[in-house]
């Protein structure tokens, strides 16, 4: 078992949507909360993370070199890969991932907006609402858990490390929430591992 400790920050206002409270004319799009705070779910990283894992697996396969390679060539096809992560079925996966708590408090913020019928290019009726967000520079902790054997190999382990790395510091790129707010990545000591691990990992950089 290896616990990863994970910090991100918003730079964008961001919403991690949680249903709609009336207001009024318009409904509230209200945030998740815990405990009154804002959080992020952890079925949420979950899925973008699967989602990142999914989408980066081609691409990796074909610059792996070393164990890498070789983890690749045990799995039938991509959708193996993201499986033996995130599970399938009764199979949970070896990827535990915790909520993300709220370490940094910035204001909420209530911001209109507006939906829109884009078959007519209009403005649907009805169609005023309000979004919860929080603003820039929130920072939320997580942690993954890879819940391996203790007798797994360390050339397997790093993979696995890799792996979990490569696709949580690449969400950077994607962003996060309904608007796709820009995020960082803090991978504390292990933003070095990683960079040493795809120098031996992979032929060419992603």
């Amino acid at each position: 078992m290896k616990r990863i400790d994970v910090v991100l920050q918003s730079l964008d206002t961001m919403h991690i949507g949680s249903g709609s409270v009336g207001l009024g004319g318009g409904p509230i799009l209200a945030i998740q909360r815990s405990q009154g705070k804002p959080m992020i779910p952890g079925s949420t990283l979950r899925g973008k993370l699967r989602w990142n894992l999914t989408r980066l697996t081609p691409i990796l396969r074909r610059v792996a070199t070393g164990s890498l390679e070789r983890y690749f060539s045990t799995f039938r096809n991509d959708a193996s890969v993201v499986a033996d992560f995130f599970g399938v079925e009764d199979y949970r996966g070896k990827l535990v991932i915790s909520d993300g708590r709220l370490i940094a408090p910035t204001p909420t913020e209530t911001l209109p907006g507006v939906r829109l019928d884009t078959t007519r290019r209009s403005v649907e009726s009805g169609a005023l609402f309000f979004h919860e967000v929080v603003s820039p520079g929130s920072r939320f902790a997580f942690e993954m858990i890879l819940d391996v054997p203790d007798s797994l190999s360390q050339e397997d382990m790093i993979v696995d490390m890799f792996i979990s790395l490569f696709i949580t510091k690449t969400l950077e790129k994607e962003g996060l929430g309904r608007s796709r707010a820009r995020i960082a990545i803090d991978l504390g000591e292990h933003e070095s591992t990683l960079e040493e691990m795809k120098e031996a990992l992979l032929r060419d950089d992603v």
